[in-house]
């Protein structure tokens, strides 16, 4: 029993570690470029400017099925509509893969 804790503990070391390579990227002062949704409830964003190498098809995704996600999609479509800049920080993948939003605000 002691030696199946203590695998799954090392099991749950190795796996942590690896979800905490991820980068979180701030960056300030950005246009948004395109906002959508697709996919049942997936909402996108991609910038003006240049985004992280890692993040897949050069967008930033939410999940619109929340309330949070709900906030992004009116916070993006208030930017998008009067060009007014936003701070974005997002989530990049060690490896190429999916980008995901952790906060964005209108500035």
């Amino acid at each position: 029993m002691k030696s199946l804790l203590k695998t799954i503990m090392w099991i749950t070391v190795f796996f942590t570690s690896l979800t905490a390579s991820a980068q979180r990227i701030d960056i300030k002062q950005q246009t948004v470029a395109v906002v959508g949704t697709h996919e049942g409830d997936m909402g996108y964003l991609a910038l003006a400017g240049a985004i992280h190498a890692n993040c897949n098809w050069g967008a930033i995704y939410f999940d619109i099925s929340t309330t949070l996600g709900k906030t992004y999609l009116s916070t993006l479509y208030i930017a998008k509509t009067t060009k007014q800049k936003i701070q974005l920080v997002y989530d990049v993948p060690a490896a190429a893969g999916q980008c995901k939003v952790a906060m964005i605000g209108l500035q």
